[in-house]
């Protein structure tokens, strides 16, 4: 369902739609055209219309501040990467490009273009057109986790990897190749005369997968169908009738920033958790078109958000499935229909999902953990060491903290 530099803009008027959970109508300047609105909550998505010259973190900052709104996130899109970094308290310009950078060296590229942002507003946003200094730009409201106690459950491969035993023979369309790096982080916010005196404590997880030997995305069955791979967290807190997604995970549900150098193929963070129920946490990437990718190349895709406190590890699975293509068109937020369908059934030879690391292996985050085709079991080992990895590989692996 998944971050790139901008410098000081040129000049765009801005066109913006919202969708909220109340409809009513709206009127753009003109007064000769109507849209649709409705209102999901305080966050509100806002990318950037096709025609439109890129935009700056600047530009962004002034779109939210002519909406009255406060400018939380920038969104990235381009051939070398994807992804979404996440504003801290008196970020400029000079920080949010290191801020930039840094994440997307977790996953080796370059910063992608900017592609727009999200906004925080206290009121519902009613304005359709804003006038900006560098493009067209079109607003739809981002949508808080739903809860699963509000929804019939579906089943979902994802969220029940537990009950099956670890899959050393995977089908030659998924990736050979699975690792992961999960540590604490903590970045600088506030410094004063080269000193810091303010930090954000985050939970990063880095993860890669790789088609090699006699596996390649190329031997993808359908261009109806999408990939998605990722983990699945345990939650170690309470469940009742209203569950918080905010308690029990090191890795929380939280708006967080993520990247990843899979460019080109559809990609999208999977933050739709209508299916999970608050005793597991998915954290996965979504490639719609995974037949664009290429063999021998080592994706990688890193999360963070702010850490749990009270949280100092979680246990997690970790899998591959496949998921049906239930977007129409150019969908604005593929995590939203990618997989819609529960009821479609794989027809194809081999599997439609692979187990990577089984819940009962008991493996913690943080530290880093392998798994191979044709692997009896899966690896783990702490940060910063380095343990070795059985045939083909052959060799002493490191955490991906060592490796860039």
């Amino acid at each position: 369902m998944k971050l790139h530099m901008g410098f000081w803009g040129i000049g765009i008027a801005a066109v913006l739609v919202l969708l909220p959970t109340t409809a009513v109508a709206a009127t753009v300047d003109s007064g000769e055209v109507e849209d649709v609105v409705e209102e999901y909550g305080d966050l509100y998505n806002i990318t950037i219309s096709e025609d439109a010259v890129e935009p700056s973190y600047q530009d962004l900052n002034d779109v939210a501040a002519t909406l009255g709104s406060t400018l939380v996130a920038v969104k990235f899109d381009g051939d070398v990467g994807v992804g979404q970094v996440v504003l801290v308290e008196g970020e400029t310009l000079e920080t949010f490009e290191t801020h930039a950078a840094e994440l997307f060296e977790t996953v080796n590229t370059d910063v992608p273009p900017i592609v727009g942002g999200v906004v925080e507003s206290d009121q519902p946003i009613t304005e359709t057109t804003v006038e900006a200094d560098s493009g067209t730009f079109d607003l739809e409201a981002v949508p808080e986790p739903q809860s699963s106690a509000d929804i019939e459950q579906a089943p979902q491969a994802a969220s029940g990897a537990s009950a099956a035993a670890v899959a050393n023979d995977w089908s030659p369309y998924f990736p050979s190749d699975w690792r992961a790096e999960a540590f604490n982080l903590n970045r600088c916010t506030w410094r004063y005369n080269g000193d810091c005196w303010e930090w954000l404590q985050l939970a990063t997880l880095t993860q890669s997968i790789t088609w090699s030997d006699d596996h390649s995305p190329s031997l993808w069955p359908s261009t109806e169908w999408g990939f998605e791979f990722g983990v699945a967290l345990r939650n170690y807190s309470y469940c009742d009738d209203d569950p918080d997604y905010s308690q029990g995970y090191w890795l929380n549900a939280d708006l967080y920033e993520w990247g990843t150098n899979m460019g080109g193929a559809n990609v999208y963070a999977d933050d739709n958790r209508a299916f999970d129920d608050c005793g597991v946490l998915s954290h996965e990437l979504g490639v719609r078109s995974p037949q664009n990718l290429t063999a021998g190349y080592q994706y990688a895709w890193t999360i963070a958000a702010p850490r749990n406190p009270d949280r100092p590890d979680t246990s997690y699975s970790a899998q591959f499935q496949a998921v049906h293509d239930d977007c129409i068109g150019d969908w604005g937020n593929y995590a939203d229909c990618m997989g819609l369908n529960q009821n479609v059934t794989w027809p194809f030879g081999g599997d439609q999902s692979e187990t990577v690391i089984n819940i009962d292996r008991g493996f913690l985050f943080p530290k880093c953990s392998r798994m191979h085709d044709k692997w009896s079991a899966p690896r783990q080992w702490s940060n910063g060491g380095a343990i070795l990895m059985p045939a083909p590989l052959n060799y002493y692996d490191t955490c991906f903290s060592n490796d860039w």
